[in-house]
């Protein structure tokens, strides 16, 4: 998938349904079930992002090449909002931008385009997944996130990544709202 996005277009057809496709009756087949089951599997366990070399280092060009092309792709086929939540959730795993940001411009770039909604959401998401099975700690954890995010976004907003900023930003206060709840509850509630 992260060199082919005709394959990541096939991968995610067989797992989600086209928005100009209508709405089947029909019960899919064992067979069509098992496909689809694996095929989203393996989108979760997806975590090269697009124009990664084998020897570690990063091809912004491939990258926003890759990505043009399934954004065209994906338009014509009605597989657009999936297929950037998809993307989204890969693009956590970029590796740091050697001038000091802690993601690659290049995929900071495409997170704060005007139309990437869907992927900033997809990013987020996969931010909130990456965490794991937590415990309680009457919302130390949660605040300490939430200042991680916050300095995230601080960069990026230096940057003029503004709206990625605010997608950080929107997180880091449900991580202290999530902390404020945390501390106001026994740890031995339901």
């Amino acid at each position: 998938m992260v060199d082919d996005p005709d394959f990541f277009c096939e991968v995610l057809a067989l797992v989600f349904r086209s928005d100009k496709e209508e709405r089947r009756e029909a019960t899919p087949t064992e067979t069509e079930v098992a496909i689809a089951t694996n095929a989203f599997r393996l989108f979760r366990a997806w975590k090269t992002v697009p124009g990664s070399k084998p020897d570690g280092a990063f091809d912004d060009t491939i990258f926003a090449g890759w990505l043009a092309e399934l954004k065209k792709r994906t338009q014509e086929s009605g597989h657009h909002r999936v297929a950037m939540s998809q993307i989204g959730q890969v693009l956590p795993y970029a590796p740091v931008d050697p001038n000091g940001l802690w993601i690659r411009e290049a995929v900071a770039n495409a997170l704060n385009a005007k139309d990437a909604a869907e992927m900033r959401s997809g990013f987020t998401c996969e931010l909130v997944n990456m965490r794991g099975v937590f415990s309680y700690t009457a919302g130390k954890e949660e605040r300490e996130i939430a200042a991680r995010y916050n300095t995230k976004a601080e960069a990026l907003e230096q940057k003029g990544f503004h709206r990625f900023a605010t997608a950080l930003r929107e997180l880091a206060k449900r991580y202290e709202q999530d902390a404020e709840r945390e501390a106001s509850r026994s740890p031995f509630e339901d």
